[in-house]
């Protein structure tokens, strides 16, 4: 799927952007605040805050920044960041009253038994 056709509802089952990324304006941050409640997932309310607030986001199909990653970052932690990602999923889903869904649960389970039985990280 290509960034560009999926919805909010898309990124409230499952976080869809990497933040490195995304290039946020200034006014933007100076207007919503970064909430570091979750280790892992501390980007993703953001980007539901902002996509919520704002709409959904520009997409450039351009190289900006060439990187690369060695595997040593917070962010490798694929179960811890899992496990953040649903728990920030239930704060935001509260906060703004929407349902939970069964289908979300499942979700996060398949998610979670994919790492597990396939890619083995910890």
């Amino acid at each position: 799927m290509r960034p560009s056709e999926f919805s909010f509802n898309d990124m409230l089952i499952s976080n869809r952007i990497c933040h490195q990324t995304v290039l946020i304006k200034t006014n933007i941050h100076k207007k919503l605040e970064f909430d570091t409640k979750f280790s892992f997932a501390s980007d993703y309310l953001f980007f539901l805050n902002v996509w919520e607030k704002f709409g959904s986001p520009k997409i450039i199909h351009q190289n900006i920044v060439n990187q690369r990653f060695d595997g040593k970052n917070i962010s490798s932690n694929f179960y811890l960041m899992l496990i953040d990602e649903f728990m920030c999923r239930i704060h935001y889903f509260n906060k703004k009253k929407i349902k939970h869904s069964f289908l979300w649960l499942c979700i996060f389970v398949l998610r979670y038994l994919k790492l597990y039985f396939f890619y083995k990280k910890k």
